[in-house]
């Protein structure tokens, strides 16, 4: 069965798909049984329009169990890839009948600590079987089984209200997700010396995007924009100006761009062109001098942009293979 229209243009307006979308879900709990599960291919590349998607599963009383990005479709990849949308295609896994764990608050730590272990387990699978090339979807999965954990819990004592309610939990999945997908890359890289949990909010922000972002450092504008609401930052200090249209794509600024403000992701990017330089002028004993002067959070973050953004952030290959000497050389050490 297909079920087609129109998912809301902005985050908390319902529309008349999700509707429509939640009358289906209630009539197939119906037919199912009591331990069956409804499997469904979704494909649209708005976030709001997956946040409204999980809430109509939650409002019709599921519990998601697990999504799958879908990357061998080659029209969604073509349009993903066109408008620069993170989102694309996934198939969803859900369970009727869901008997939801109570939460006082939406930063309880159980809650906190079961999308991060979800979140991870989703990059693990993807990463260590498809490789670093499919990281874009592995961190749409990631995102995805983010979103999944808030369908398995509820607020005491609160409406079932859309926009307060259940907004609230998948705001703090969201923030939650980007941590555990930055630690666990972290983790993946072996820049155990960065301590994702006391990045500035800015930082967080960059660098999650630029992770996100397609090769020439474009993103969704709706996309980067809630991801900087859940992390409490403002997104306009990482990109450029929207044109006000919300389904355009807008570029990720380089942390040199006299608007980018003061944080350890500017600090690393400079760093990390300062440390190319010398390398290439001077030789790698001269940068491995350079590397033991700087701050260890900012030279982990340089390790870091190196092993995954540098093609995005202008460096060749020859000076991503010596930076990374470089600094392991630095960090063995220590």
């Amino acid at each position: 069965m297909e079920i087609r229209g129109k998912p809301p243009k902005q985050l908390g307006v319902m529309s008349t798909f999700g509707a429509k979308m939640t009358q289906f879900l209630k009539a197939i709990s119906k037919v199912l049984k009591q331990d069956g599960l409804l499997v469904m291919w979704y494909s649209y590349g708005k976030l709001h329009g997956w946040e409204e998607l999980f809430y109509r599963f939650y409002e019709a009383g599921y519990s998601v169990s697990k999504t799958w990005q879908i990357w061998a479709e080659s029209r969604q990849r073509f349009i993903a890839t066109y408008t620069k949308a993170f989102f694309s295609s996934i198939v969803i896994v859900a369970r009727p009948n869901a008997k939801r764990i109570q939460l006082l608050s939406e930063n309880s730590e159980e809650f906190k600590q079961e999308v991060r272990r979800t979140v991870k387990a989703s990059l693990d699978f993807i990463v260590r079987t498809y490789g670093l090339e499919h990281l874009n979807e592995a961190m749409v999965t990631g995102l995805a089984d983010g979103f999944a954990v808030a369908t398995r819990f509820e607020l005491l004592g609160q409406d079932n209200v859309f926009p307060t309610y259940y907004q609230r939990l998948t705001t703090v999945a969201i923030a939650v997700s980007v941590e555990s997908m930055l630690e666990y890359l972290a983790e993946y890289a072996g820049a155990s010396a960065l301590s994702v949990g006391t990045l500035d909010p800015v930082t967080r922000l960059y660098t999650f995007l630029l992770l996100a972002a397609s090769d020439d450092r474009h993103v969704s504008y709706d996309f980067a924009n809630r991801v900087a609401q859940a992390l409490r930052s403002n997104v306009l200090n990482v990109v450029t100006a929207s044109s006000g249209n919300k389904d355009t794509s807008v570029l990720l600024l380089l942390p040199d761009n006299a608007k980018f403000p003061q944080c350890l992701a500017k600090d690393a990017y400079l760093f990390m062109r300062d440390l190319a330089k010398i390398i290439s002028e001077f030789g790698v004993r001269a940068g491995e001098d350079r590397a033991r002067e700087i701050h260890r959070q900012i030279s982990a973050l340089t390790y870091y942009y190196t092993f995954f953004a540098w093609k995005k952030l202008g460096f060749t290959e020859k000076e991503r293979e010596s930076l990374l000497a470089v600094l392991r050389g630095v960090h063995n050490n220590e």
